[in-house]
């Protein structure tokens, strides 16, 4: 796990400010949450009929009154999409406001605002102690990783050794670090969705109060962090009842109370809250099904950008990884589906079947009623919850396979997984750096350097890389012998 916090700390800071999707508007979203505004003031006028984008763009766009100090920094992302290395943030700083409070407008200000607040309390306290608003940034970025981490954490434990902690590890992909060192809340919801997918195969092995411990705050985590929460959460309870049946779960719940109880009751709470504040406050712009149909080839034609996606793709989704290192990903993927469906057992392979489909017509249903209408297209992070959950459910499927598949498979697919974050974090660094064509070693040629510079973070993005190598190669080479009591994480 020390590996994982290393690498994650050195995203933390060493991604450019406003380098990650959306990233300011979050910011400004969790300022005002930390500033006790919850939904904002709307300002654009009505849509004319027929403009879908026009009537989303009012929806959700909002304007919030805050103090002017902590005010975010306009040069945030200067350089997304260009391809250009992030020089653009040398420039000078934004000239400060002389009024004590500023009008911020986010399009996130109907989200619930929850999972913001411990990003946005840092800031504030940030900019309190005279800390400048990228500082206030660099916090929140801090809080979020925290949490993302004691997810992950949770869901390493729990994933023991063997086949377990390879698919774990494949599902923690360099996209799940991107997201996870962000400001934002998708990393915090995936991070949920392994740790709760941990919690639900070790539940299906025999009763664990640990196990009843994290699917209860990863619940919560996961049904408050983004619209499709309890939606998640409700996967995860189909999982838990599919892989270890009626009887078996009643049975989990009484030899473990009141852990189960308090675990249960936290997130059924949490979820009926979420449903509640989505149909009170979230947006429902319509859109008739022979608009919708009309976009079925080109939802479909989606798909293979997802698959890349959930590897990794940074910055603004204009920051990729060498082809190469994203065929190796979606191998070490396939690989953990594929033994699923070949050794686990048929529970297994119902939950991963049918999550696959679930997963292919969301994917297709979101970009045809809720994205392609208003120039949208559906990015992974909607819906890595649940591909990170069938990873999850697959390892355990090939956990319970014994010695059907040598450790070396498994060791090989944790070591690709590992391996794979050397290189995001190298291709992020360069783009950022010297930009997409610049030298693939940039030391002392860099246009943009983070804080303590590009040789501080580099170093700690290895020794991150190189623990939790070592940690994957020692828990994984029980994989070929007969499964048996869950051990504990090493990484």
């Amino acid at each position: 796990m020390s590996g994982l916090v290393l690498l994650t700390t050195s995203w933390v800071m060493s991604n450019p400010p406003g380098a990650a999707p959306d990233e300011d508007a979050h910011y400004v979203k969790a300022r005002a949450s930390a500033h006790g505004h919850l939904r904002g003031i709307r300002f654009l006028p009505p849509a004319a009929p027929g403009d879908h984008r026009g009537a989303f763009d009012r929806d959700v766009k909002r304007a919030f009154v805050l103090p002017s100090r902590g005010a975010a920094d306009p040069r945030w992302g200067c350089n997304r999409v260009t391809g250009e290395s992030a020089a653009c943030m040398n420039g000078p700083p934004p000239v400060a406001a002389s009024a004590e409070e500023v009008r911020e407008i986010t399009h996130l200000g109907p989200y619930q605002p929850a999972p913001y607040l411990p990003m946005g309390v840092v800031g504030r306290i940030t900019v309190a102690a005279g800390g400048s608003p990228t500082a206030a940034l660099y916090a929140g970025r801090a809080a979020a990783a925290a949490i993302a981490l004691a997810l992950l954490a949770a869901a390493l434990v729990l994933a023991g050794g063997g086949w377990r902690l390879a698919a774990t590890l494949v599902a923690i992909s360099p996209m799940v670090v991107f997201l996870s060192s962000a400001l934002n809340t998708s990393g915090i919801e995936i991070s949920a969705a392994i740790a709760a997918a941990a919690a639900v195969v070790t539940l299906r092995q025999a009763t664990s109060r640990l196990a009843w411990t994290v699917l209860g705050a990863s619940g919560v985590a996961l049904a408050l962090a983004r619209p499709f929460g309890p939606l998640w959460v409700a996967v995860a309870a189909v999982a838990l009842v599919t892989l270890t049946g009626a009887t078996g779960v009643r049975a989990r719940v009484r030899s473990s109370l009141p852990e189960s109880a308090l675990a249960a009751g936290a997130v059924v709470v949490a979820a009926l809250a979420a449903v509640a504040w989505d149909l009170a406050f979230m947006p429902r712009t319509s859109v008739p099904w022979s608009v919708a149909r009309s976009h079925l080839g080109l939802a479909a034609s989606t798909l293979p950008e997802v698959a890349q996606q959930s590897v990794g793709i940074f910055g603004w989704l204009d920051t990729r990884l060498p082809r190469w290192a994203v065929l190796a990903g979606e191998a070490a993927s396939a690989i953990v589906v594929v033994g699923a469906l070949c050794f686990g057992s048929w529970k297994h392979r119902l939950v991963v079947v049918g999550g696959l489909v679930v997963l292919v017509v969301m994917i297709v249903g979101l970009n045809v009623f809720t994205q392609i209408p208003f120039q949208f297209f559906v990015q992974a992070r909607y819906v890595m919850p649940l591909s990170v959950m069938l990873l999850v459910v697959a390892g355990d499927g090939l956990h319970g396979a014994g010695s059907r598949l040598p450790a070396a498979v498994a060791q090989g697919v944790s070591l690709v997984a590992v391996g794979l974050h050397a290189v995001g974090w190298w291709a992020n660094a360069r783009q950022s750096a010297v930009g997409a064509n610049g030298a693939v070693v940039f030391f002392g040629s860099s246009q943009w350097s983070p804080p303590g510079g590009w040789l501080v973070w580099a170093v700690v993005a290895a020794a991150g890389v190189a623990l939790m190598a070592a940690g994957a190669i020692a828990a994984t080479a029980s994989a070929g012998q007969p499964p048996g009591p869950p051990d504990q994480g090493r990484l």
